[in-house]
Formats: structure tokens, sequence, C-alpha cells
């Protein structure tokens, strides 16, 4: 069998964390909803989902490398069965599964945040030490948290619980998936 190869790239979607749930769920329905990936972009464009044009390809092209979307023999992107999944029963776990299975350094962080709560550069730290994984800068980390924190997967502790100065995050559970 064949290793699958998840992505280095963590992108962003349009707005706070707490609204990347709602946020999919509208891109997935217009992907499903229009006629061709041309109307699908104006509409996303249009509906103030992806800031371009270019920024809607590129958002097509990460949901699609995450497992949500799929381009289908006739070439039109659909929402792939993850995908439909996720809009027939809101759950996090469809979403949770492509991260998971799609996005590199997912269930590293779920096992170090797992073993200790941790703030985002002492867990860069440690992604570096236990598993070579490393960027430029936090941001990487940062976006990985904010997807797993808006499907409930981490949680981000407020500074009454957190040890040091800065908030420290969590898993939101002690399994590990």
């Amino acid at each position: 069998m064949s290793e699958h190869r998840r992505s280095l790239s963590c992108w962003p979607l349009l707005g706070h964390w707490s609204g990347y749930p709602k946020t999919l769920r509208e891109i997935l329905k217009t992907y499903q909803d229009r006629e061709t990936n041309e109307d699908a972009l104006e509409a996303l464009v249009e509906n103030g989902l992806a800031k371009s044009r270019t920024s809607a390809m590129k958002l097509r092209n990460y949901l699609s490398g995450m497992g949500l979307l799929e381009k289908t023999s006739n070439g039109k992107f659909t929402p792939s069965e993850i995908g439909q999944h996720y809009l027939l029963t809101n759950a996090d776990e469809p979403v949770q599964k492509a991260l998971r299975d799609n996005l590199s350094a997912i269930s590293e962080i779920e096992q170090l945040l797992t073993k200790n709560q941790m703030t985002i550069s002492k867990l860069a730290e440690a992604m570096d030490d236990e598993y070579d994984i490393s960027w430029k800068s936090d941001w990487q980390i940062r976006f990985r948290l904010n997807w797993m924190r808006a499907f409930g997967m981490v949680e981000r502790l407020n500074e009454k619980q957190s040890i040091g100065r800065y908030p420290e995050w969590r898993t939101n559970s002690n399994e590990i998936h």
C-alpha cells in the first residue's frame, strides 16, 4: 500500500475560527449547487467566501487536497463523500478525519497536546524536537490550531487556566484517533 502524502500547507478560511464550520458548509454547498466550476468560483467571491477568483481557486484546490471536494470525471468539483457527510450531518467527525488524514502535523499536534497543554511557541519547539517538523514562523501551527479548534479537536485555555503568560492549548479529549 502506498503512503498517502499529507499536505504541508494549511489555509485559514475567511473570518474568525468560530465561523469555519458555517463557512465550510457554504463553500461545499456552493460547489454542490452550481452547474459549473466557473459558476462556483464566481459565487464564492460574490458571497464573500473568497476575496478574488484566484483565492477561490486556491481554496478549491486546498479543500480538494483535504478530501472535502473532489473532481468528477467531467472535471466539475463537487463535495466528496466526506464533504457530503458533513453537509448532511453538520458533525465535526468527518472534518476531523479529513484533517488527520490529509494535513501534515495534525496528529502530531494532537499527540503533543494530549501529553501536556502548551503555548504555540512551546508547541512549535516540541514539533521540531519530536517530529522534525518546523516552519519559518508559527502561522502554520496557528492555522492548524484554528481548524482543530473550530471542529472540536483542541481548545485554547484562558489566562487563568494557563500556567504562564501566554494562552495554552490542549486537546478536548485524552483519546488519540
